[in-house]
């Protein structure tokens, strides 16, 4: 009896030691997994803490990216603006000039006046538009486009300079559908003179071929195509790719000097759902090839600035309110030789005490004036207890200010139509029988 006790208390101080290693090893790991926990959640904590100041630091850099991308799309636009201005009258003096009775070498001269004014026009406008795609504010229009005037159109322009290379300046034009589509007529004017015009720069012989192409889809759309070859320099296979970077200039004797042109070309044309492509070869000339799927215009609404009644304008009485004496001018002028009876002012204040005093048929409204700006006096002239003697009266805009969001700014405050500077008799006539008209119709 006595060793089968001792047995026993043997057995049970085992299990005593065995359950207080137990223990002890229970309490070890607890405590371990205390510690691992304590350092899991401080390991957390600095995580979420990292993560959160990481976070902060990106919507800082954004905001900054935001805040420098605003600021650089205003420096460009107020840039645009201060050249536009001066441009305009420039621009609208040597038109004055030109039908002046000039002779043959004078007329040659100022026409290559204002071919230079054009190409610093078309770099201005390339890199707003740059600016615009790559900050996403580039918005495309979809209105009816007549592609077939805007060929025509092109040639026009560079017939001249083409002759002056003695290089021939062909138009052709195919195809089953009506070239009558719904698109944005300002952009592919703008690819087809970034085209025409670079195959004249570099074509020092031989033929410049225009060719338009379109054909309906089953699917009711109409495929458009727009070519452009030349018989110049061609561009070495390497090179090509190249030519369609911003600001490349390709300056080998195979080469050509891209610049903006075809780069804002193929953004713009792939913006619309198109693409540009390029076929060439030294010494075999190029071809240059838009392509894009749009859809028909089934009533087209293009307005031909070319072939505008202005017999309508004779005795119009028009206002001109333009700051810039130059500009003011011009514009005056230019409706003078269309037979109007111009007034002129130099500010919005001037005008509507004229408006008070006068009727007038028409305004012409600059945009950006010292005081009351062109958007404040549209806004008072529209006002429902207008002092003006005539609330309806046709106002056209006139701005050198050509960011979308302005322009929009301006038909809210109450202008039928805004053209941007500098502008060209003919489009300066027929944009005021327009307002005219559809100021009638209302």
């Amino acid at each position: 009896m006595t060793g089968s006790l001792a047995a026993w208390q043997r057995k049970a101080a085992r299990e005593r030691r065995a359950r207080r290693q137990a223990e002890h090893l229970l309490e070890q790991k607890s405590r371990a997994l205390y510690a691992a926990d304590r350092r899991l959640a401080e390991a957390n904590a600095e995580l979420e803490r990292r993560v959160a100041e990481r976070t902060r630091e990106l919507l800082a850099a954004k905001e900054q990216a935001e805040e420098q991308n605003r600021r650089k799309s205003q420096f460009l636009a107020s840039l645009s603006h201060e050249i536009r201005t001066p441009l305009s009258g420039a621009v609208g003096s040597l038109e004055l000039l030109r039908g002046s009775g000039l002779d043959a070498a004078q007329t040659e001269l100022v026409d290559t006046i204002l071919l230079c004014t054009d190409a610093l026009l078309d770099l201005i406008q390339s890199v707003l538009d740059t600016a615009k795609i790559e900050a996403g504010h580039l918005e495309l229009a979809c209105e009816p486009c007549d592609l077939r005037r805007l060929v025509d159109e092109a040639a026009s322009i560079f017939a001249a300079r083409a002759a002056q290379h003695g290089v021939r300046l062909e138009v052709s034009s195919g195809g089953n559908a009506v070239p009558v589509v719904l698109g944005d007529p300002v952009r592919i004017r703008q690819i087809l003179h970034n085209l025409v015009g670079n195959a004249v720069k570099f074509t020092p012989m031989g033929r410049i071929a225009i060719q338009l192409a379109t054909e309906t889809m089953p699917d009711e759309r109409t495929a458009v195509t727009l070519q452009v070859s030349d018989t110049g320099i061609g561009i070495a296979s390497a090179d090509q790719e190249r030519v369609f970077g911003e600001f490349e200039q390709i300056r080998s004797q195979q080469g050509r000097g891209a610049g903006l042109g075809l780069s804002i070309s193929r953004r713009l044309a792939r913006l619309m759902g198109g693409d540009i492509t390029l076929d060439s070869s030294p010494g075999q000339g190029s071809t240059f090839t838009f392509a894009v799927l749009a859809l028909a215009a089934h009533t087209p609404t293009v307005v031909d600035d070319t072939h505008a009644d202005f017999a309508s304008l004779q005795g119009l009485r028009v206002l001109v309110v333009d700051d810039n004496v130059q500009n003011r001018l011009v514009a005056s002028r230019m409706l003078a030789r269309a037979g109007c009876l111009v007034t002129s002012a130099d500010g919005g204040e001037m005008a509507l005490a004229l408006l008070e005093q006068q009727d007038f048929d028409a305004v012409l409204l600059d945009g950006q004036m010292p005081g009351l700006g062109g958007e404040q006096v549209a806004r008072r002239i529209r006002a429902p207890r207008s002092p003006v003697r005539d609330r309806e009266v046709p106002i056209l805009g006139l701005t050198a200010d050509v960011v979308r969001e302005r322009i929009e700014a301006y038909r809210r405050a109450g202008m039928d139509r805004v053209l941007a500077k500098p502008y060209r008799m003919q489009r300066l006539l027929a944009a005021l029988v327009e307002v005219i008209a559809v100021r009638r119709q209302a």
